[in-house]
């Protein structure tokens, strides 16, 4: 039976007991007798049982107020955990609500990246599509030039055929020459011959000595006469443009030069080559350019190189460049100042500026590259003081038909350095070498601000009048 409910049971049956009990005073009696009745021992022990059992029942309903007391405690205490561990929950379950939005807010920004993404990688389709294209092109236009090349091999060869025969006329030329340094010899030993037996005379005839000294002085004006004669009669004649070319292959110098920076991308390195030849003032010596030969070209938009460096070289000797120098008479015309004495260990012709540029009507000129040459009529531009005028095509008998272009060198046709082509049609005449400004080369060049020298440079072209542009 549930304790709960025996304890009830027995509450309602004290509770009737009680009411039912009269409480009133007996009234005095006699001593009972000796031995009670019956009735009275038998009420009596009814209640001392009951009594007993309401004893015995609140000790048992107090035992189980105490075990309800302690379960009672023992539920606080569980429902306490409980709602610590709720309040556990909960807090996890906020974190897991935060760390749940923090998630979706992140699957939204990969959702926006992967759309980007998808924009990017179809935009880099269409790049690909179109390099693609590009690259078909640039294939074809490489077998046109293949083909180009092929066809300028077989010219090369004709060429090559036709030096050879030029080789022999030269070689002939120097037997020729060889032949009048032979007979200038003996010229020269008759003279001796011959001073030898006015000497004799002079001695034999000691009246005729006054006249025979004013004889002697007579020869030799007259031979300074003729050796001045001579020298003119050379600079009157003009050079076999073979001659010319033939000279200025076998007088030139390499050139190099190479520049570097950093850009956004990396490294960027830039290197150039060229063949020139040295020119002199009379009293210096330069190594002629063009300046898009060099690190310094106007091609490229002006840049703070970081490190530029160069050097000019003729067989086994060389020069380190310590700095560029842009002509005051026109930038795009560049110079190197090399020692005389240098110079002249490089075994090689300097050529002078002309004396006379407009002694004759044509000049020579020579191609860039030192494959091509052809005489060339030119003519005064008064529009265009310090230049000339050449002829937009012009014809060589050894090498066929080409155009003038920018970089090409001119000499005048007593093989003395005219100018330097600047355009197509334009060549500026050189007579001085006077600089404008200087670019110096090494290797911590960002200090320097190259950029606004060549800036300032590139700015004096475009300040020219357009048709020297």
């Amino acid at each position: 039976m549930n304790k709960t409910l025996l304890l009830i049971i027995c509450d309602f049956l004290l509770l009737n007991l009680l009411a039912l009990t009269r409480w009133e005073k007996p009234p005095e009696e006699p001593p009972p007798p000796s031995q009670a009745s019956p009735a009275q021992t038998a009420q009596q022990v009814v209640q001392e049982d009951l009594v007993g059992a309401l004893r015995a029942t609140l000790e048992e309903e107090r035992s189980v107020r105490t075990e309800l007391s302690e379960e009672l405690q023992q539920r606080e205490e569980t429902l306490a955990e409980r709602e610590r561990r709720m309040a556990a929950l909960s807090s996890d379950l906020e974190k897991k609500a935060q760390e749940a939005r923090q998630l979706s807010e992140r699957v939204a920004d990969s959702q926006v990246t992967v759309a980007q993404l998808s924009d990017r990688l179809t935009q880099t389709a269409a790049e690909a599509a179109t390099k693609r294209a590009q690259a078909e092109q640039l294939a074809k236009e490489l077998a046109e030039k293949q083909a180009a090349a092929e066809r300028l091999a077989q010219q090369v060869s004709t060429l090559e055929q036709e030096k050879t025969q030029a080789h022999q006329q030269i070689q002939t030329l120097n037997t020729q020459v060889q032949v009048a340094n032979t007979e200038r010899v003996m010229l020269r030993e008759t003279m001796e011959t011959l001073r030898t037996q006015v000497t004799e005379e002079r001695e034999e005839k000691l009246k005729l000595q006054e006249q025979t000294g004013k004889l002697a002085e007579g020869v030799t004006q007259l031979a300074e006469n003729s050796a001045g004669i001579r020298e003119e009669m050379r600079a009157s004649q003009p050079l076999n443009a073979n001659t010319l070319f033939s000279d200025f292959s076998a007088n030139r110098v390499q050139a190099t030069f190479r520049s570097a920076r950093e850009n956004l991308f990396g490294p960027v390195t830039r290197n150039y080559d060229a063949r020139t030849i040295l020119v002199s003032d009379g009293a210096d010596v330069f190594a002629l350019l063009h300046v898009n030969d060099t690190a310094a070209t106007f091609r490229e938009s002006p840049a703070d190189w970081r490190e530029i460096e160069g050097r000019i070289a003729a067989g086994s000797r060389q020069l380190a460049v310590e700095r560029l120098r842009f002509l005051v008479i026109d930038p795009r015309v560049v110079v190197v100042k090399i020692d005389p004495t240098i110079a002249a260990g490089f075994g090689v012709r300097i050529y002078p500026t002309a004396a006379e540029p407009f002694k004759f009507s044509e000049a020579v000129i020579i191609s860039q590259g030192g494959k091509f040459y052809g005489e060339v009529e030119f003519k005064l531009d008064p529009q265009t003081p310090g230049y000339v005028k050449m002829k937009t095509r012009i014809f060589s008998s050894l090498f066929g038909e080409f155009s003038p272009s920018a970089g090409d060198v001119v000499l005048s046709k007593t093989g003395e350095l005219l100018g330097l082509m600047v355009t197509d049609s334009y060549c500026v005449l050189i007579d001085n070498f006077a600089g404008a400004a200087e670019l110096p080369f090494g290797t911590s060049l960002l200090e320097l601000k190259t950029s606004e020298i060549l800036a300032r440079q590139k700015d004096r072209v475009l300040r020219m009048p357009v048709r020297l542009q």
